[in-house]
């Protein structure tokens, strides 16, 4: 196997906004309904066409209703250099970010502590082992509603 094959390796995620009108359907009813939909498209593998080498790790699905006041989440991560902000439409958005941190800089901060098996947990056993003195780096995430004049 040549290096640029072996570099291209990693993580793919997937991130999909469809916006519906609900025309008397229940915003339940809809998420069990694309819950339903996006389960029966990977066990049919029809998220991998194509690709025989890679898999589903994991999943979610987070139905909302669109209409009256929006909320954003606010996520802040704290580290020895300053702190970084962003905005997220949903408080999963905003973990996978803290997930995302937590992988990226597990192997350089946490070496000597055994990686997470559950990736989807991983942002909440690092910034608890990094949370101390010797180590301060903290994340929060915050909801605020969205004011739009």
């Amino acid at each position: 196997m040549n290096e640029s094959n072996a570099s291209e390796r990693g993580k793919v995620r997937l991130t999909l906004e469809v916006n519906y009108s609900l025309k008397g359907d229940t915003v339940e009813n809809m998420r069990d309904v694309l819950q339903s939909a996006v389960q029966g498209a990977i066990g049919e593998g029809l998220l991998l066409k194509g690709s025989a080498l890679s898999e589903v790790e994991s999943f979610s699905v987070n139905a909302e209703v669109a209409s009256g006041p929006r909320k954003v989440f606010v996520a802040t991560y704290e580290h020895r250099h300053g702190d970084d902000q962003r905005v997220f439409t949903t408080e999963a958005q905003a973990q996978e970010w803290k997930n995302a941190l937590a992988d990226e800089y597990w192997e350089e901060e946490l070496s000597d502590e055994p990686l997470p098996k559950d990736l989807a947990t991983i942002g909440d056993a690092y910034f608890d082992a990094m949370g101390d003195a010797s180590r301060p780096e903290y994340f929060r995430i915050e909801a605020h509603e969205l004011e739009t004049g």
